[in-house]
Parts: structure tokens; C-alpha cells; sequence
């Protein structure tokens, strides 16, 4: 998969919106129903970025891992990348407040090279989504983003990120 493709929940009474997943490039969608015998889950689905996806049949998966090592050992890798990432987002829903997750959601998606951090895949997205990624609204985050920025950790431009101090932002992270 090329782009980017928000999986997400919605309480339709509240407005209230979770984010599940965040693809991008080489992710796969819905693996958990390789495990479960193709139960059908329904998901609500946004293109944030064009989108270019390749769907396989779940039985051509099923005889690639049963008979490809190198893909089997690739899938359970992934299918347990997958698994912590949801059991992440349950931690930090129900134990950190916002400012601790968009701590966290920065430093999951920060790589370092040479001594410089690049945000990748959420530094260009919409406040409403990287909120909808926390379990929060918008309003709320741009306090969070504001005060990152006032400390000097984070730059903030028409929808894009950069961080300025990747150690600050970890620092902050383990207080």
C-alpha cells in the first residue's frame, strides 16, 4: 500500500472519533482476520493520501504462510507489530493525558539520522486527525502543540510538524 489510510471508529450519538490505524506504505489491513477464519469486521475507512492498495485473497495469505518461510516469519512479525500497536493505544488511552500521548505518538514516528529528527508519516496531518489518533479533540491538542512550541521542542507551520530538540521531547516524555 502507497499513501495514507485512517481505519477509525465513531460514536455517532457523541461525534466522538478514535483512530485504530494509520497505514502507509507497505502496511497491510486487517491481518487479525487470517487468525480468525475471515470474520468480517465492519471499519469506517478516509483517504488522507492518495492511496494505491493491492487486495489478496485471504486464501492465496493463508498458502503463503503456510508455505513460504520467508513471508511467514515477515506476516508474524507484522501481525505482532500490529497487536502492540493496539495494545498501546489501550495503555495510553486509559493511563496518559494528552500531552503524554502526543509525546508518544511524536516519538513513535520520529527516526534520527545524523543528529536530526524527522517526524514521518503524522508531520503533515490535520490537527483533527492527530487528535482523532490520541483520543482527543482538536481544541485540546493545539494547547498541547502550542506549549511544545513555546518550549522550543516542536515547529509549527500550515500543517507540518518539525521537531527542533528530539532529546527534549524524550525528556519531557519520561518526567
Amino acid at each position: 500500500m502507497g499513501g495514507k489510510l485512517k481505519i477509525y471508529e465513531i460514536d455517532f450519538q457523541t461525534s466522538k472519533e478514535q483512530t485504530l490505524y494509520l497505514f502507509s506504505r507497505g502496511d497491510m489491513f486487517d491481518v487479525v482476520s487470517l487468525l480468525d477464519g475471515g470474520t468480517k469486521r465492519e471499519y469506517l475507512s478516509e483517504v488522507l493520501e492518495d492511496v494505491n492498495l493491492i487486495q489478496v485473497p485471504l486464501l492465496t495469505i493463508h498458502e503463503m504462510i503456510l508455505q513460504d518461510e520467508k513471508f511467514r516469519h515477515f506476516f508474524y512479525k507484522y501481525l505482532a507489530l500490529q497487536l502492540k500497536s493496539m495494545e498501546e493505544l489501550a495503555i495510553s488511552l486509559s493511563l496518559y493525558d494528552v500531552n503524554k500521548r502526543i509525546l508518544r505518538l511524536f516519538t513513535k514516528f520520529t527516526t534520527v539520522k545524523d543528529n536530526k529528527a524527522t517526524l514521518k508519516v503524522v508531520d503533515n496531518l490535520k490537527h483533527e486527525e492527530l487528535a482523532s489518533m490520541i483520543g482527543t479533540v482538536r481544541k485540546v491538542l493545539n494547547r498541547s502543540l502550542q506549549k511544545l512550541k513555546k518550549d522550543g521542542i516542536i515547529n509549527l507551520s500550515r500543517r507540518n510538524i518539525d521537531i527542533n530538540d528530539f532529546q527534549k521531547l524524550l525528556d519531557r516524555l519520561n518526567i
